[in-house]
């Protein structure tokens, strides 16, 4: 986010950005990471949380409910950046919708961008449902490549183990598609079941640090604090009934490790960066499929001597919603629909860990598991991470030396414009589908084409296309490619470089 303001401001001078937010902790959170990156950021601050009333700078970070009705005080912006977009609700009379509207009297040409790890809403399925959302642009959360950021370092691994008890969510009243949260309370705080989670989380974080416990409501957490704290592990409890002093005071008691487990109801679940924490348990069930990743991703930051996290999961989580990385994605909520069912799982006989359904060999133990007698195909498995089937992408940047734009049948028929690029010793293809331009393909042909410096509209055709782009486009200085793909996939285009020769090039018959 912070380098996308930054480009705004330096590449088109003259961009006013407001970014919003739920809170007052993840505003300053993402101002202060803005700063860090830029340090001459022209930014301010409007939260009443905060007591700050900036409406003058190029960027205001802003809490959308100090905001929702007060949109004619920022006057003319160009770019709205949301962070936690699945928060945004779809009804017309919603507070980001209200302030959107009121933006857009200012300037109809409003852009609206969100960002989420988890791009989907309880009850709506894809946020490209919601009008509000024409497409996702970049998607690094499905699989491959979310696991190219656990296995180059960036990110932490998370494991699992099973649980000696588990939360029986059958009889469990549901509100808006989600467990009811006092019936959920109900079935969750029980002596039996409070004692497995604290006898487990002892058990298994021997050797972990911080520790952060989902409670199923305010007394369920304040239940296992004292039974925490009896055996022998330094708890607190955090609700939103708690004041912010109350709540800033312990949470840097337990950063410093004077507190090694906090036990919280509804605080956090997102938004919420502490990367040590290397111990999360589940002692409250969700059907939110954005609920159970984001609270799980608390786990993934990396931090000095920490190797993994642990997700202890004592409702059934991870078999109902599946891995963080390769989720049960929510649909549209149909009136009578029911809940899904399960996604498929098996438990390691010797070491009790959670893998899907077709692996051969335990992960974590090495146990190999005998071959089942059918296999049955699924759409989705369910560990706590889904391991990588699909190459992960290898990017490099090429320069460009040429550029030919050349209308091309695919050996399926299809007629296409292909763009090559020469960068030397090699070419690269892009291909481009003008007579099949409508919906999303027209939405990514028109970024593509505007993006280059192409006019309005764009062409009519492959034809069209072929004949205008010489005079029309920018030539970029430097190409972006998967070379880890079949095809050496172009991903992308820079223009800051100086001048380019451009070369003639050759025909080839290199499939795209």
């Amino acid at each position: 986010m912070a380098k996308l303001i930054k480009r705004f401001l330096t590449e088109w001078p003259g961009t006013r950005v407001i970014v919003l937010a739920q809170d007052a902790k993840l505003l300053r959170q993402n101002r202060k990471e803005l700063e860090r990156y830029w340090p001459s950021a022209p930014c301010g601050t409007y939260s009443s949380g905060l007591k700050l009333r900036d409406t003058l700078h190029p960027v205001i970070f802003a809490g959308i409910q100090s905001v929702a009705k007060r949109g004619e005080l920022f006057g003319e912006r160009h770019i709205v950046l949301v962070d936690e977009a699945d928060l945004v609700s779809p009804k017309e009379d919603a507070f980001y919708n209200q302030f959107f509207e009121k933006l857009k009297e200012a300037n109809p040409n409003l852009r609206i961008i969100g960002l989420t790890a988890s791009p989907y809403r309880l009850g709506t399925g894809c946020l490209t449902n919601l009008d509000l959302w024409d497409e996702i642009c970049i998607d690094l959360t499905r699989t491959e490549r979310f696991n190219f950021f656990i296995e180059n370092g960036f990110l932490a691994p998370l494991v699992t183990k099973r649980t000696s008890h588990e939360i029986d969510v059958t009889n469990i009243a549901m509100k808006g598609g989600e467990f009811d949260e006092h019936s959920m309370q109900e079935a969750s705080d029980t002596d039996e079941l409070n004692r497995a989670v604290v006898n487990e989380c002892v058990r298994y974080g021997a050797d972990r640090k911080h520790w952060l416990v989902f409670s199923a409501g305010v007394k369920h957490g304040h239940n296992l604090e004292k039974l925490f704290n009896a055996r022998g592990i330094p708890t607190a409890m955090l609700s939103g009934k708690d004041t912010v002093e109350h709540r800033t005071k312990i949470e840097g008691e337990w950063r410093a490790g004077k507190i090694r487990c906090l036990v919280n109801c509804g605080l956090y679940g997102r938004g919420f960066d502490f990367p040590a924490i290397d111990l999360i348990a589940w002692a409250r069930a969700t059907q939110s499929t954005a609920l159970w990743v984001q609270g799980c991703v608390r786990g993934t930051r990396i931090a000095e001597g920490k190797e993994d996290a642990l997700i202890l999961d004592f409702a059934g989580n991870i078999k109902r919603l599946g891995p963080i990385n390769d989720p049960v994605v929510p649909a549209p909520r149909r009136k009578g629909q029911e809940v899904a069912g399960e996604a498929p799982i098996k438990e390691c006989p010797e070491c009790h860990s959670y893998v899907p359904i077709q692996v051969k060999q335990c992960p974590d133990c090495g146990f190999v598991f005998p071959p089942p007698k059918t296999l049955e195909k699924t759409a989705s498995t369910a560990d706590i991470m889904r391991k990588t089937k699909d190459t992960n992408p290898v990017i490099e940047d090429f320069q460009v030396l040429g550029i030919r734009y050349k209308p091309t049948v695919s050996k399926r028929g299809t007629y296409y414009l292909r763009v090559t690029y020469s960068v030397g010793t090699t070419s690269f293809h892009e291909p481009l589908f003008f007579d099949q331009a409508t919906g999303p393909n027209k939405r990514k042909l028109t970024n593509w084409w505007t993006f280059r410096g192409g006019l309005l509209p764009i062409p009519d055709g492959v034809d069209e296309a072929a004949d205008r782009a010489p005079n029309e486009l920018s030539v970029p200085s430097i190409v972006r490619v998967d070379i880890n793909t079949k095809y050496k996939e172009v991903v992308g285009a820079d223009f800051d470089s100086g001048e380019r020769v451009l070369e003639e090039i050759e025909d080839d018959d290199t499939p795209f």
